[in-house]
């Protein structure tokens, strides 16, 4: 999204318009799916921990061979 001085944000059913600096334009975006941010956080956590643990398994496979 470009930075403007002022963006609109507009939520409709499962779309975000949004109207930067007084575009006659909207960009339109389908929304697949909304989590909360604390929901978010915890997901990204589980993530990296899971890298972690792979990485450290492939170190341990390599180290054994």
């Amino acid at each position: 999204m470009p930075l403007a001085e002022v963006v609109d944000f507009r939520f409709q059913k499962n779309e975000l318009s949004i109207r930067i600096d007084d575009e006659l334009k909207e960009s339109r975006f389908v929304i697949k799916e909304m989590n909360l941010r604390s929901q978010w956080e915890l997901i990204q956590q589980h993530i990296q921990e899971e890298i972690k643990n792979s990485s450290r398994e492939s170190d341990n496979s390599a180290a054994n061979r």
